[in-house]
Parts: structure tokens; sequence; C-alpha cells
């Protein structure tokens, strides 16, 4: 009688980079989404941008949990202290939501690890 067994192989060094990179820039978009949010003036806008937001967190989470499982070591992410909050906005919600349709729009790479 043949048992089954199922091997669970190590997550390889390309696939590791690829989520390294995903981890990093998701951690990037989620703060410029906040700080997009919090410089919007237009409360649809902001409601738009905080979905992002949270929608942003779920690969972020679920990457950190590949890295925990593999024992790997999490990479230096973005996180408050980079941004400036006292800063004067770059830009207006039109630019704003430009942009945001354009990252989302944008099915390569990153952005397409959703």
């Amino acid at each position: 009688m043949k048992m089954n067994t199922i091997t669970r192989t190590a997550i390889l060094s390309p696939e590791l980079g690829t989520l390294w990179m995903t981890y990093q820039i998701k951690s990037l978009m989620k703060h410029i989404l906040k700080r997009f949010s919090n410089q919007s003036e237009d409360n649809n806008a902001k409601k738009i941008l905080n979905r992002y937001v949270k929608e942003n967190e779920k690969p972020i989470d679920e990457i950190m949990k590949i890295f925990n499982k593999e024992k790997s070591v999490l990479p230096a992410a973005f996180d408050e202290k980079d941004v400036i909050n006292d800063a004067p906005p770059l830009f207006d919600d039109i630019l704003l939501a430009d942009n945001l349709f354009f990252n989302k729009s944008s099915h390569f790479g990153h952005n397409h690890l959703q």
C-alpha cells in the first residue's frame, strides 16, 4: 500500500524577492493614500481613499503571514515616521482621484497582487 505524502517546498528566492518588493510598495501606498485622505477636502474622496487604505492592508497582512510562516525577515516598510503630516497639500482632489485610478488600473507587478 502506497502512502500519499505531501512535501512542503520552501519559498524560492525570486518569490521572496517579489513578496519583499510588493510589501514595501504596498506599505508606501498605504501611507500615501492615508496622507491623501487626510488632505482631501471632499468627503466622498475621503471615503474612497479610506476604503482603498483598508483594501491595501489585506495584501500587506497576507504577505506578513507568509514571511512569518517561512520564518523570514520582514522587510523594512514605510510607516508613520516617513510622512510629514504638517506639509501643505501638493495636489487637489481631482489629481488624487486620477492617481488612485491609475494605480488601480495598472494590472502589472505589485499592483496585480491584490
